[in-house]
């Protein structure tokens, strides 16, 4: 089974939708903090759930992004690959998600990275 890292820019509390200039800023905040927790947890799989390039870029400005063939990009940090997905609380159908995910991970550009 392979480790998967799902985890929050902002380490705080918030309403129901994400604010582009709050978010940018928790990214600032918490860069260093959270490319520690990326290397504790060494994940072999990180899932983003971002909404925006510019925060995605800004965590992993060393990542070169590339087209999953799912309309997902991909790329890898380090040892991790990356899926920049859907955030769970999207309108997107859960097992249509699962399903899109399950497809990307097993995607060849998925497995070459």
């Amino acid at each position: 089974m392979q480790s998967i890292a799902f985890m929050n820019i902002k380490k705080s509390g918030g309403g129901g939708r994400s604010v582009y200039n709050q978010m940018m800023e928790h990214l600032k905040i918490n860069l260093d903090f959270l490319h520690k927790e990326i290397d504790i947890i060494s994940p072999e799989i990180i899932v983003l759930g971002t909404s925006w390039p510019e925060l995605r870029d800004g965590l992993f400005s060393d990542v070169n992004w590339v087209s999953s063939g799912y309309d997902v990009v991909i790329g890898r940090h380090q040892k991790s690959k990356i899926i920049d997905f859907y955030h769970p609380s999207s309108r997107n159908a859960p097992a249509a998600s699962y399903s899109l995910l399950q497809n990307i991970v097993n995607a060849n550009q998925f497995i070459q990275l």
